[in-house]
């Protein structure tokens, strides 16, 4: 006998929320238009990145700032600087925003989270860049 067996994968709690999932497309489309990659190549340097995902909206939802840090900085580097920002210029930046949104106690952990490095002072600046945008798209809080 035959049997026919289909299988289907579908995005579940344990997976990025569909706000989320937008954000990751639309950075997806940024990091492409930026760098002259296809969208598939873009796609699937992030889900090896990840080690295995196989589709966007399956992304482990702990894997949501990995996933988002990992296009930001790709995206930093792949986007011309239309200006010259000194290193502390950035750094200055990033303080701002932290301040602005009440993380200055947290500051030094996400930093350390988001890029694995220990301290502020030893990023690239396409490392800095990818954290003051990753810090400008946090909420701000009340």
């Amino acid at each position: 006998p035959n049997i026919d067996v289909s299988v289907h994968s579908s995005p579940g709690t344990l997976h990025i929320t569909e706000p989320q999932c937008a954000e990751i497309k639309a950075l997806v489309g940024k990091v492409a238009t930026a760098s002259g990659k296809s969208f598939q190549f873009v796609y699937n340097a992030l889900f090896r990145h990840l080690g295995g995902v196989t589709m966007y909206r399956l992304i482990p939802l702990q894997s949501y700032e990995q996933a988002e840090l990992y296009l930001r900085q790709w995206l930093a580097r792949a986007t011309p600087k239309a200006d010259n920002h000194s290193l502390e210029t950035i750094k200055k930046g990033i303080f701002a925003e932290f301040k602005k949104r009440n993380l200055q106690e947290q500051r030094k952990a996400l930093i350390s989270q988001w890029t694995g490095k220990p301290s502020i002072t030893v990023l690239t600046e396409y490392e800095l860049s990818a954290v003051l945008a990753t810090v400008r798209a946090m909420p701000l809080q009340s």
